[in-house]
Parts: structure tokens; C-alpha cells; sequence
């Protein structure tokens, strides 16, 4: 593990107050998959890290509200993290390339 990685699993760890959560979903295709915590009844989720799990050849994800598209939602690459600081109220959302499977895995914190 490089010093950059155990530097942000750390920082994680930091973050979250209570309980984590760790979720595999598979995104496929254009259609907006929306996540769904996988924290424990109670918990509320203070923010989620989103990484890129899949293959060169499946490409990007993309991540935004219910709307997102591969034209407008944030792209998240290959074996790339983003850090998403947001409440159990907020829902968001993925899609992939058209024919694309992609495997995203979410850690929640609450």
C-alpha cells in the first residue's frame, strides 16, 4: 500500500464518528443507478468515498442527482476515489458508458 493510500484510510478512519458501512454495486449502463446506504438503522451518514474498481475497459463512472448522464455527471476514473461530504438525506446517483459494466465500491461513514 503506498503512503498517499495509507494516508487516506487513515483520514477515513478519522472521519467517521460512529460506524462504517463498505458496499460493492454494480453500475451498468446509461440508466442512473441510485445507491442505497448500507449503514445500520439509526446512523446518519456524514459523507461516502466512491472508488473505480473496474477495468481499463469499462471506463468512467459518473456520479450526480437522479439526471446524471454521461455528459453532465462527475467523472470518477479507473482506479480513481472521490470523496463525497454528505447527509443520509441526499441521495445521489451512477451511470456508466453505454455496454459498460462497472464495478464501484462506496464506503459510507456516519
Amino acid at each position: 500500500m503506498a503512503k498517499s493510500d495509507i494516508s487516506t484510510v487513515v483520514r477515513i478512519l478519522e472521519l467517521g464518528e460512529h460506524e462504517f458501512s463498505s458496499k460493492n454495486v454494480a453500475v451498468s449502463g446509461e440508466t442512473p443507478t441510485l445507491f442505497t446506504s448500507g449503514l445500520a438503522e439509526g446512523y446518519k451518514r456524514l459523507g461516502c468515498i466512491l472508488f473505480n474498481n473496474s477495468n481499463a475497459s469499462s471506463g468512467q463512472c459518473f456520479v450526480g442527482p437522479a439526471t446524471v448522464t454521461i455528459k453532465n455527471g462527475y467523472p470518477v476514473a479507473v482506479g480513481s476515489a472521490l470523496e463525497i461530504p454528505l447527509d443520509e438525506d441526499t441521495d445521489f446517483y451512477m451511470c456508466a458508458g453505454a455496454n459498460k459494466l462497472l464495478d464501484i465500491r462506496v464506503m459510507e461513514y456516519a
